[in-house]
């Protein structure tokens, strides 16, 4: 007694998109960038990945903290590779050539104070403070 395994679901489903039925998950982006940012010795405050699905890739917003200067061939390859490793599924897309690899695009600075700002007031609006997409 008492010694069954115990399951935690770690994610269900919010936070999860897919472009051709891979499953990508929030918790998996944020470590892709996180990896990335610290083998790129970069600062990113603020960042958005999203799905483009007519170009069959995905893109990741970035905001860079104004000392950060990165090269932008070195950071792309890096984050595919870094989803790679995060995502098996994702990995058998790009090697089957279902899904271009991740790209990078960069965000003004400030870009994250505005978001918020924007996001707050229509939070506000709703009567919430909850972040739904």
């Amino acid at each position: 007694m008492h010694q069954a395994p115990l399951i935690e679901f770690i994610q269900k489903g919010r936070g999860v998109t897919y472009i051709t039925g891979e499953k990508l998950y929030e918790k998996q982006t944020t470590r892709t960038t996180a990896d990335t940012a610290k083998q790129c010795s970069l600062s990113i405050p603020f960042f958005i990945p999203l799905a483009d699905r007519s170009a069959s890739r995905y893109e990741f917003y970035l905001e860079l903290a104004a000392s950060s200067t990165p090269n932008l061939q070195r950071l792309n390859r890096l984050l595919d590779e870094n989803l790679c490793q995060q995502n098996e599924e994702y990995k058998q897309k790009r090697a089957s050539g279902r899904l271009k690899p991740a790209e990078a695009r960069f965000l003004k600075s400030g870009t994250a104070t505005r978001f918020l700002s924007i996001w707050l007031n229509a939070a506000r609006k709703r009567g919430s403070s909850r972040f739904s997409v």
